[in-house]
């Protein structure tokens, strides 16, 4: 990642219920058991600065991430809204699985 992108970035506390809306039935994943689709360096900007405007109470929060196991206790995700994640804080991230 360029150190632009990393300078840009905002240290996010390690509670997923500041980033994600926890109301419904949902799974708390370790980051270190989601493996991303792909990652996308403006994404992961956007994301971060979501997830700050998140925690203040100034925007809505993300749904769950959406997931599926993949086996080995690893699980899959794409998409932007996990862009941010791995070069966070953050220890879990709120998850639904998908079964189809």
């Amino acid at each position: 990642m360029s150190q632009e992108i990393t300078a840009a970035l905002t240290t996010l506390r390690d509670d997923p219920s500041l980033y994600f809306d926890l109301g419904e039935a949902h799974l708390l994943i370790p980051l270190d058991q989601l493996v991303n689709a792909r990652t996308r360096e403006r994404g992961i900007v956007n994301a971060n600065r979501h997830m700050q405007i998140a925690s203040k109470g100034n925007q809505g929060k993300r749904k769950p991430l959406t997931v599926r196991a993949l086996g080995d206790e690893l699980w899959a995700r794409g998409g932007r809204q996990f862009d941010f994640d791995q070069r966070s804080s953050l220890k879990l991230a709120g998850g639904t699985v998908h079964t189809g």
